[in-house]
């Protein structure tokens, strides 16, 4: 089987060191089956405020400029080529017919991954992609086998893997755990507080460049 391509998604409303370090953590544990991690910043997130957000094309670059020189990261911007809300379901889509051959792996925390059941076309996910579930502090591997029964009665176990209805599978992954926060992020650089060593050296000269600005969205 050809190898895959991890997708990891989000705002990055700034990229952060734990964006990266789960990026990295997940490309070099699961390098027998991934050719890389792609980072998709989403341009119309269904479930946020936009106003928050920094600029689509702002928080590309960032990200762009943080991956800079790791071949074990990407950057797409394929949820800023459509106006719609950024609809997993419909990324995912988009991307399987650009990588027909290589099996998708869906990269979120297991919070997310509890709600799949709400999001849109969620509960038929399992037949675009497979999922790389990641736990939030010590949230044991009892709560990735509750939480995919409830949302698929039918998937059978083995090991730290669920095999899902649609032919998907999710990996309980737990890595080490880098607990940093876009929210607290934020509020800290509106105080005038340093955040460095939270963010890459370049995207906090960047945010620092751009104060005036950033300051009056994230300030909203």
């Amino acid at each position: 089987m050809n190898k895959g391509l991890g997708i990891l998604g989000g705002s990055f409303n700034p990229p952060h060191i734990g964006h990266l370090r789960l990026a990295i953590e997940v490309a070099e544990n699961f390098a027998h089956c991934l050719t890389r991690v792609c980072l998709i910043p989403c341009a119309h997130p269904p479930h946020k405020e936009e106003s928050h957000l920094l600029p689509f094309a702002m928080r590309c670059s960032m990200l762009e400029n943080a991956c800079a020189g790791s071949s074990a990261l990407s950057v797409s911007t394929i949820e800023g080529e459509r106006n719609e809300p950024s609809y997993t379901w419909d990324t995912l889509t988009r991307l399987k017919q650009r990588h027909p051959e290589s099996p998708l792996f869906f990269i979120l925390g297991a919070d997310d991954y509890q709600q799949i059941g709400t999001w849109y076309q969620g509960e038929a996910l399992p037949t675009l992609t497979n999922f790389i579930v990641v736990p939030r502090m010590s949230q044991p591997e009892d709560r990735f086998v509750a939480d995919t029964k409830s949302l698929w009665p039918q998937a059978r176990f083995a090991n730290n893997s669920a095999f899902l209805p649609g032919g998907g599978v999710a990996v309980f992954f737990q890595p080490p755990l880098v607990t940093i926060s876009a929210t607290a992020i934020r509020s800290r650089f509106l105080r005038g507080q340093s955040i460095r060593f939270l963010v890459p050296e370049m995207i906090d000269t960047f945010l620092q460049e751009h104060r005036t600005l950033v300051s009056a969205i994230w300030g909203k």
